[in-house]
């Protein structure tokens, strides 16, 4: 059976769908032999009339002859229905026994040789025609016309022409028979690959559909939805139990992120002890490689998996991986208790399928999290960018009601009142300078001026624009130029932004204490490292890659006074564009250092 003029070969299809090809050929050939046990006995009747008609002589022989061909008929009927996993035996014995029981009729009455050569090709042509059993079944039940007709010549039937032409007639019929079931079966195959590839197709759709209903069904919930990815793999594979392990980034494990089925004892140890690439190397090169792994008790050599294979009593399992951008980002596992065969390509298709459905909703949950992530942020930013609107205005109407109103009758107590709305009005300067750096640099907008200049022309200009009202009563400024007169080839104005940032907000949250501001020569005097330095409440570990984000500040402190969030992602962004890098390093209860390290000689790419 190959794969050619509408036929398939054998090999493409698996094994499961051979062996149910099989099954369904018994059962056919099993309803054949009653249907052709009553046309093969009209028929003989048919040819038994005529013989009794010109040979009456023959009487005896053709009611005997009859009476075999209708017991070995019945036999077979009955035989077939009590053991139908026989069929096919039966079926060949019965069509030798007919076939013999004609030659040993024509040798005992001397019939012509040549007319049991006619009717020996007229019955093989009903056999191929009424038995779906393909060359090997042809062949076995050709036997005994092959072997009967030279046997019947040698034991009296007559010949009018030398017995090999007769013995040529019926190898011609023979191996014209052969090839009729050759290629019936052929077609035959055909038909059934691709009914059932269209059955299949069918299911795996209807699979599909129904795992993308349940999967958009809880994508607002990526628990929920883990949960019922994971059950929707064991009902459409049929196993015993399945399991979704997700990559945790910051563990760098395999956790275990939902199950169906799953033994609480199994469950308890996966979220015990995890898995990291380093322990599943074989299986992730795998994964990686084909996207799946597939083992049972008998094909797998690893020693893990012969652990986890009886330490879970399992017989087998098929794992799928999940990717997004070509990292795996969790893998799905089908674990079946029973012992089963090898996994069907089908089988792994279908879960092949499952997972990319799933990384769809995952992602699409995913982006619905971020976007309520960024629609939470707005809220927060538009609330927060209100207050500090806010107060700074109220302070300014209320001062300038004051000196309009005349309240203020003392010249000092004027120019205080002054100060004070002239230093509102630099807060709220700031805060609007902030978001039109931040729409810049989200527009791409941002250009770079770079210019040669010392650390101490530097440090002496942030010094005079740093604002006294920064400063707390308890709090000292250090400056610690450390890189003396060396040079430095950036954007001059970004730099002095960046600084300002980071001492800005290192005076925001310390109360008492010291501010240190540092810079000195790194990496062979390639580069500059600045450092801002307090001595304020610290900042979580957690919270230390958020504060880069914006919007995002750190857990409230005490010292705290307010702000957007935006200084720090100014910081970042200003400090990759001039290609250089910022970092940070604390601990609760014991202040902050700030790090920004620029190459001397600027950025390789002006940012444009």
């Amino acid at each position: 059976m190959t794969r050619e003029g509408g036929t398939v070969d054998a090999t493409s299809a698996d094994e499961g769908m051979l062996s149910a090809y099989w099954q369904e050929t018994q059962r056919l050939l099993a309803h054949r032999v009653q249907a052709a046990s009553i046309f093969f006995l009209l028929f003989a009747g048919a040819i038994t009339t005529l013989e009794v008609i010109y040979f009456p002589t023959r009487r005896s022989a053709l009611l005997l002859t009859c009476a075999v061909y209708a017991a070995l008929c019945v036999a077979a009927v009955v035989a077939v229905r009590r053991r139908p996993d026989r069929t096919f035996a039966i079926t060949v014995a019965a069509t030798n026994a007919l076939a013999l029981c004609m030659t040993a009729y024509s040798a005992a009455v001397h019939n012509r040789a040549e007319m049991l050569v006619l009717t020996l090709t007229l019955y093989l042509t009903g056999v191929v025609l009424l038995f779906p059993w393909g060359l090997r079944g042809q062949a076995l039940g050709s036997l005994g016309a092959a072997l009967g007709y030279p046997l019947s010549t040698f034991a009296g039937a007559t010949t009018a022409s030398p017995s090999v032409y007769g013995l040529a007639a019926l190898s011609t019929a023979v191996g014209l028979t052969l090839t009729g079931a050759y290629l019936l079966e052929r077609h035959r195959f055909a038909a059934y690959w691709r009914a059932a590839e269209l059955e299949r197709a069918q299911l795996f759709s209807a699979a599909l559909l129904e795992v993308a209903r349940a999967l958009n069904a809880t994508i607002r919930d990526p628990q929920a939805l883990a949960e019922q990815m994971a059950a929707c793999a064991r009902q459409a594979l049929a196993a015993d139990w399945a399991a979704l392990l997700r990559w945790n980034e910051s563990g760098r494990t395999f956790e275990l992120a939902a199950g169906s089925g799953v033994p609480a004892a199994v469950a308890e140890e996966i979220r015990t002890i995890g898995f990291s690439p380093q322990v599943i190397a074989p299986f992730e090169r795998t994964l990686r490689r084909n996207g799946w792994v597939a083992l049972t008790n008998s094909e797998s050599s690893e020693p893990l998996a012969q652990t986890l294979l009886q330490r879970w009593r399992l017989a087998a399992f098929l794992s799928q991986s999940i990717m997004r951008e070509q990292q795996i980002t969790a893998v799905v596992s089908c674990c079946y208790v029973q012992p089963r065969g090898p996994f069907r390509p089908q089988e792994r298709r279908l879960l092949a399928a499952i997972a990319n459905q799933a990384a769809v909703a995952l992602e699409n949950a995913r982006l619905m999290e971020e976007a309520r992530a960024a629609n939470r942020l707005k809220s927060e930013f538009v609330a927060t960018v209100s207050h500090e609107l806010r107060t700074p205005l109220n302070v300014i109407i209320g001062y300038t009601d004051l000196l309009r109103e005349a309240a203020l009758g003392d010249p000092g107590e004027q120019s205080a009142a002054l100060d004070r709305i002239r230093q509102q009005s630099l807060q709220l300067l700031d805060l609007i300078q902030a978001m039109l750096d931040v729409s810049r640099l989200d527009a791409g907008g941002l250009r770079l001026n770079l210019e040669e200049f010392d650390l101490g022309a530097l440090f002496a200009s942030l010094r005079t624009s740093v604002p006294s009202n920064w400063c707390g009563p308890k709090v000292k400024v250090d400056w610690l130029n450390r890189g003396g007169a060396a040079t430095l080839r950036t954007d001059r104005g970004k730099l002095e932004m960046i600084l300002r940032n980071l001492i800005h907000n290192a005076l925001k949250y310390t109360e008492a204490g010291a501010v240190s501001v540092a810079a000195e020569e790194v990496g062979d005097q390639a580069q500059v490292c600045f450092s801002v330095t307090d001595t304020g409440p610290g900042i979580a570990l957690e919270d230390q890659t958020a504060i880069f984000e914006m919007f995002r500040q750190a857990s409230a402190t005490p010292g705290r006074d307010g702000g957007v969030g935006l200084g720090l992602y100014i910081v970042k962004r200003l400090s990759e564009a001039l290609g250089g890098s910022v970092s940070v390093h604390s601990q609760p209860g014991a202040g902050a250092c700030f790090r920004v390290v620029l190459p001397r000689q600027g950025p390789r790419t002006a940012a444009g």
